[in-house]
Order: structure tokens, then C-alpha cells, then sequence
């Protein structure tokens, strides 16, 4: 995973489609759930350029406790007024699952993701599995 500073981002990416529905989702999440997160990353499940040139963005939601997938998912949708983002959260400890059992989404968030958040390196030991 690669960590580039958000002021690099912006600085890079600040032009381009999707900044400003990211910045927004990002600071409502942060808002909402700063406390729960592990991380947030973006990534492309099909292994594709990032960022992306057109909708959607793929954001992995990395908590540090378990979460109910669809309920969650559903609640992260309602943080993208712009259907911009496509949001997949998990519980750190489904993530490392999905991760040992070799799920490709999984593995394609690690390798190739651009972690947009992180708490107390909240993300580092999925990088070993």
C-alpha cells in the first residue's frame, strides 16, 4: 500500500472528478465513526490505474471491531450524496480473513491501495498476512 500525504493528493488529484465527493465522504466518516476506524484505502478490485478516470471509487472501510456488512454498507452509502463512491467495510478481523483465504478484492486493496486515512498505523499488520 502506498501512503502519500493528503496535501499530496490534493495536489495531484484536487482537479479531477471525484475530489471533492471524497474529501466530503472522508470528513463525514471521520465525523461519524473516527473512533472505530483501523483505515480507509482506496483501491480498484479489477487491478486497474488509481485513481480511476470515471465513477466509481472503491473505498475499503477498515474497522477495528466487527461490523454488519450490509447494515454498514448501507450507512457508508449515505456518506456519498454524489454516488461517486463505491464503499466495502469491514471488521479488521474479517478483512484478515478475507486476506488468508485469499479473496481478491482483499488482496488488491493491500497490494496496490492508497490508504486515504489511517489511525495509530491502524493498517500496517494486514500488510504481513
Amino acid at each position: 500500500m502506498q501512503r502519500p500525504s493528503w496535501n499530496l493528493l490534493k495536489e495531484k488529484w484536487g482537479n479531477l472528478f471525484f475530489f471533492d465527493s471524497l474529501s466530503l465522504f472522508l470528513s463525514r466518516l471521520h465525523e461519524e465513526r473516527q473512533r472505530s476506524l483501523a483505515g480507509v484505502i482506496l483501491f480498484d478490485p479489477y487491478g486497474k490505474v488509481i485513481p480511476p478516470k470515471y465513477p466509481p471509487l472503491h473505498i475499503a472501510v477498515i474497522y477495528r471491531e466487527d461490523v454488519n456488512f450490509i447494515e454498514n454498507n448501507l450507512k457508508l452509502r449515505n456518506l456519498d450524496h454524489d454516488g461517486v463512491i463505491e464503499p466495502f467495510g469491514y471488521g479488521i478481523r474479517a478483512f484478515k480473513n478475507m486476506l488468508k483465504k485469499n479473496n481478491p478484492l482483499a488482496h488488491e486493496a493491500i497490494k496496490n491501495g492508497i490508504v486515504l486515512y489511517e489511525l495509530n498505523s491502524g493498517l500496517r499488520e494486514l500488510e504481513s498476512i
